[in-house]
C-alpha cells in the first residue's frame, strides 16, 4: 500500500509528538502488589472481585488474563462502573512491559492519553505509531481513524472513542469554552472544545489554541452526538503541521 503525505503525517504524528516528552522515565512507577486475576469477556478481575480499568487503554476493554500479576493503582476511586485504574504488570521477568502498553503496542487499542500519568503519554503514544505504521489489530482496518470532513463516519460513532484529524478552519473563544471548528460558519461541522479553565495546562504544554487557525491537528477521544469532542488534556491534541 503506497500512503500519501498526509496519510504518512497522520502516522508518524504521534511520535513527533513524544519528540518532547522524556521516554526514558519510570512507566509504570515500581511500586505495586501482586494479586490473582481472572477475567470474563466482559471485565477483567482481581480474584477478590474488584474490577480493574487499565489505564492508557479504550475503555471498555477486556483481555483474558488469569494468574498472578502486579497491579499498581493509579486511582484507589472506583468509577461509575465500580472499576479501579491501573496498570497491570506480569510478575516475572522482571521489567516486563504492563499488559496495557503491550495491548496498545499489538494494535488491540488505541492510546487513550486522557487517564495516564504524564511520563507514560510518550511511550503510550510511540506504541501506537508503532501499530499504526505495521497496520496491526484495529489499525488494519482503522475504523476509528477519521477526517473531520467525514460527517457521516462521525456521526456513527457518537459516544466512542475516537481519533479525528483535519484542518482548523476558526477558532473562538467564549467565556467559558474555546472551540476548534473545522468547516464554513454555518455548516455542518466537526468541533473539538476545550474549557477555558483547561487552557494553561494546553499553554504549559506549548499548545497555543487560538494559534491553530490553518493548521492540521490530531484530536483523540469520546465524540458526542452533536458533531463535537471535549478534551480534557493536551495530551490528546497533536499538531500534523504549521501554519
Amino acid at each position: 500500500m503506497v500512503l500519501s503525505s498526509a496519510g504518512k503525517a497522520l502516522l508518524i504524528a504521534p511520535i513527533i509528538a513524544c519528540m518532547t516528552v522524556p521516554v526514558d522515565a519510570a512507566c509504570p512507577p515500581e511500586h505495586g502488589s501482586a494479586f490473582a486475576f481472572v477475567s470474563s469477556p466482559r471485565d477483567l478481575r482481581r480474584a477478590d472481585g474488584q474490577a480493574v480499568r487499565l489505564a492508557g487503554t479504550a475503555p471498555g476493554l477486556a483481555v483474558p488474563l488469569h494468574g498472578l500479576y502486579r497491579l499498581i493503582v493509579l486511582d484507589p476511586k472506583a468509577d461509575r462502573w465500580g472499576r479501579i485504574a491501573g496498570f497491570v504488570v506480569p510478575t516475572e521477568p522482571p521489567g516486563a512491559e504492563s499488559i496495557n502498553l503491550a495491548l496498545v503496542r499489538q494494535g488491540l487499542s488505541p492510546a487513550f492519553t486522557s487517564d495516564l500519568p504524564p511520563d507514560c503519554i510518550a511511550p503510550f503514544l510511540m506504541a501506537e505509531a508503532e501499530a499504526r505504521i505495521a497496520r496491526r489489530g484495529i489499525w488494519s482496518k482503522p475504523e476509528l481513524l477519521l477526517a473531520a470532513t467525514d460527517l457521516e463516519g462521525l456521526k456513527g460513532r457518537a459516544g466512542l472513542f475516537t481519533i479525528v484529524h483535519g484542518r482548523v478552519t476558526s477558532v473562538r473563544q467564549g467565556q467559558r469554552r474555546v472551540f476548534l471548528n473545522f468547516g464554513a460558519f454555518g455548516s455542518e461541522r466537526f468541533s473539538v472544545i476545550v474549557a477555558v479553565s483547561r487552557l494553561p495546562a494546553f499553554a504549559a504544554a506549548g499548545l497555543d489554541l487560538s494559534a491553530l487557525k490553518g493548521q492540521e491537528i490530531e484530536v483523540r477521544g469520546i465524540l458526542a452526538s452533536g458533531m463535537a469532542m471535549e478534551l480534557t488534556t493536551p495530551a490528546a491534541l497533536v499538531k500534523l503541521s504549521r501554519p
